[in-house]
């Protein structure tokens, strides 16, 4: 199975849940559960996106898959049903809402211009990570921005928190 990066929306209690309750954290990041349009699959789009935001001069982006730094319940990496490298992480509806307005602020065109025409430069660019993608990197690239943007517009509007993890 491939390790990809999952983005959930979830109601700020229910975060507030999951940080005192494994099996409340469990019952969003479980693989075997069925996903919902309040997931996201990313796929392994966030380092590629992290660079261009970088490159964009926006690396505050980061948190947009990084979260606020804090796993938020370090009891679940004993669930055994979890990748225990990667701490589930998220963002209270105030930093979600921090992550939108930003989000809106780089255009798919900026995303879009991170990747260089040259595909030469393209792994010194964006990283190794660029060389596993086929087709046009750069449109996928922005449409991937376009994905993650419009995500977070949505949980701000209705002032949800977002939980990010790998598996």
């Amino acid at each position: 199975m491939a390790v990809v990066q999952w983005l959930a929306r979830i109601p700020a209690p229910h975060l507030a849940a999951c940080r005192t309750s494994v099996d409340a954290l469990h019952e969003i990041c479980d693989f075997t559960a069925p996903r919902t349009k309040r997931h996201l699959d990313l796929d392994w789009w966030p380092y590629l996106l992290e660079r261009a935001y970088e490159l964009a001069g926006t690396e505050e982006l980061a948190r947009a898959f990084h979260g606020d730094g804090v796993e938020i319940n370090p009891g679940y990496r004993d669930h055994p049903a979890t990748i225990w490298d990667h701490p589930v992480t998220g963002l209270d509806p105030a930093g979600v809402a921090d992550i939108a307005l930003a989000l809106q602020t780089i255009s798919p065109e900026v995303v879009r211009a991170a990747v260089p025409s040259d595909p030469e430069e393209i792994e010194v660019k964006l990283g190794r990570t660029a060389r596993t993608f086929d087709g046009d990197l750069a449109a996928h690239l922005a449409e991937q921005h376009t994905v993650v943007r419009d995500f977070y517009r949505k949980a701000a509007s209705r002032d949800e928190a977002v939980v990010m993890w790998w598996d």
